[in-house]
């Protein structure tokens, strides 16, 4: 018989990525701090056929370090033909203060996409929406995590414009703590406007839309000054942050809002 298969694979104190199928042969599980060891649950579906663990004393019995844990259980059928099923068991560290998954209620996209060790986050939700909830997610149920000060479940009441959320998360022994951050828009309905004087249709206009400016941001420290209209200045750095005039890269805290420019345009322009 040439059957290397397992009919069943399971690990205790987690669940494995992707769900056991016979002819899938890698897995992940992830493990709280607390856990110091797990059990292999596994059935050849040949009973003729044999198996070895290969890690530790070789026992169904993973006695886990910190951090990954390479497991691999070799499965020979009679005839000798052999497969190996690898398991990569990640025991989580009790001072890790991570998030693996950071969301709004809504499915609001975050920019950039959540990543665990980037802490710092943009989105925008309609004008209409007042209230969001921040859904943070911690690998470890050990762990704590706070929204504003408060329960992550509480609904955060959103200013107009902008909001800045802060997400405390402590590890799981108290020794540790790391903040995210997430800056909330609510969208504007853009209004159109034009200028009287052909100078200040020019000296408002965004570089980039070619139109108006809508609530303007600068580059900081930017010489002369880089104004743009926040919306597509945001959208040009998701991906790449450098000035889109000089290709300078952005430092932290780059944007600032240009809130006398906005009052200045207020009385320059006609509302159409």
């Amino acid at each position: 018989m040439d059957n290397c298969d397992l009919e069943k694979l399971s690990c205790s104190g987690g669940k494995l990525e992707p769900p056991f199928k016979p002819d899938i042969t890698s897995y992940k599980v992830t493990i709280e701090s607390k856990v110091s060891k797990v059990t292999l649950d596994f059935l050849t579906s040949d009973c003729g056929a044999s198996y070895k663990i290969l890690f530790g004393d070789g026992s169904k019995t993973i006695q886990l370090n910190d951090g990954l844990n390479a497991v691999a259980i070799e499965v020979v059928s009679e005839d000798g033909t052999s497969k190996n099923y690898g398991i990569e068991i990640t025991k989580l560290s009790a001072n890790s203060a991570k998030l693996c998954d950071l969301a709004i209620e809504g499915n609001f996209k975050l920019h950039p996409e959540f990543s665990a060790s980037v802490y710092e986050y943009s989105s925008s939700v309609p004008v209409d929406y007042t209230m969001v909830v921040i859904q943070p997610k911690l690998p470890d149920k050990n762990m704590q995590v706070t929204v504003d000060g408060e329960d992550s479940s509480k609904a955060l009441l959103l200013n107009v414009g902008d909001t800045v959320v802060a997400i405390k998360v402590s590890s799981a022994d108290g020794t540790n703590s790391q903040v995210y951050s997430i800056t909330i828009s609510r969208e504007h309905i853009p209004v159109a406007v034009t200028f009287c004087n052909v100078k200040d249709q020019i000296k408002y206009e965004c570089p980039i839309s070619l139109t108006a400016f809508y609530r303007p941001v600068s580059i900081s420290q930017s010489d002369p000054k880089h104004v743009f209209s926040a919306p597509y200045i945001d959208m040009l750095t998701r991906r790449s942050k450098v000035d889109p005039l000089s290709e300078t890269p952005l430092g932290e805290g780059w944007k600032v809002p240009e809130l006398d420019l906005d009052k200045e345009m207020s009385v320059a322009c006609d509302i159409m």
